[in-house]
């Protein structure tokens, strides 16, 4: 393995340049006047102010559980060519997660309601209803949305781990942020 470039020379990698899950990402890209063929996944875009896209191209955009402004947003998007895909509801879980769950996380609901109450428990439960490894279309597309986001953060917080202690502190893991190493 080559000797990687000493930590204060790394520039940040970003492994899904295509899909933007953040307000300060997105601003990045609003100030190039286009979002045309990226996905935006999850990113809140009814704030106070609402994010104005009224003169950003969008199309091939693919709006994945944001919340827009209104239902006249939405519909402006998809007449200039995005497509919206709303986030779904009765879902126990966020379906575009932009971060690892911490511990107290997936512990919510103990005090209340002991292990079968723990968010955890309450997600898995719900996985397993719906079929496990083989659920409905429906849901296969909820799971691979939330995994996708998941995929997405685990990225982010091993290239950071990365770019902080140097490629030899993750030996053993294997994740596409290796890919970015010469």
């Amino acid at each position: 393995m080559p000797t990687p470039p000493p930590s204060d020379v790394i520039t940040p990698y970003d492994d899904s340049p295509d899909e933007v899950e953040s307000l300060p990402e997105l601003d990045l890209h609003l100030a190039t006047g286009t979002l045309a063929g990226l996905t935006i996944q999850g990113v809140p875009l009814d704030g106070e102010p609402p994010v104005d896209l009224s003169t950003v191209d969008v199309m091939g955009t693919l709006f994945i559980g944001c919340r827009l402004p209104s239902a006249d947003a939405a519909a402006d998007l998809v007449r200039r060519g995005a497509m919206v895909v709303p986030a779904f509801v009765g879902v126990p879980f966020p379906t575009h997660p932009s971060r690892l769950y911490t511990p107290e996380d997936l512990a919510a609901g103990f005090a209340g309601g002991g292990f079968a109450g723990m968010y955890d428990t309450v997600v898995y439960r719900y996985f397993r209803e719906r079929g496990g490894a083989v659920p409905s279309v429906r849901d296969a597309l909820v799971q691979r949305l939330h995994d996708d986001g998941i995929d997405d953060a685990l990225v982010d917080v091993t290239g950071a781990w990365i770019a902080a202690r140097g490629p030899a502190a993750a030996v053993g893991i294997i994740c596409p942020v290796m890919r970015s190493w010469p």
